[in-house]
């Protein structure tokens, strides 16, 4: 059996891979953008208060490494915020 490419492959792929990459520059754009705009508190502490007026109690918080690696953990209740988030008083 021979291998080929199928040049329709590039008729649907290289579109969806060229959104894929504005979408994320939009995304990092935005976040270093509202990165330099001052907060009062972390993003530990904003995210403690959103929970709790929530009424999400049983929810907890905890810093994990990276950058832009927030993420919810639903078998642990687990919100999950990056240092670059968590540690930082600034609107990102």
């Amino acid at each position: 059996m021979m291998f080929w490419w199928d040049p329709l492959y590039f008729v649907f792929a290289l579109p969806a891979l060229l959104l894929g990459l504005y979408a994320q520059a939009k995304v990092q754009a935005a976040y270093n953008r509202w990165l330099q705009a001052p907060a009062r508190v972390t993003g530990l502490e904003a995210a403690r208060r959103l929970l709790q007026a929530a009424g999400l109690y049983e929810v907890r918080l905890e810093g994990v490494p990276g950058h832009l690696t927030d993420h919810y953990d639903p078998s642990t209740k687990t919100l999950r915020l990056s240092e670059s988030v968590a540690g930082v008083q600034s609107v990102a």
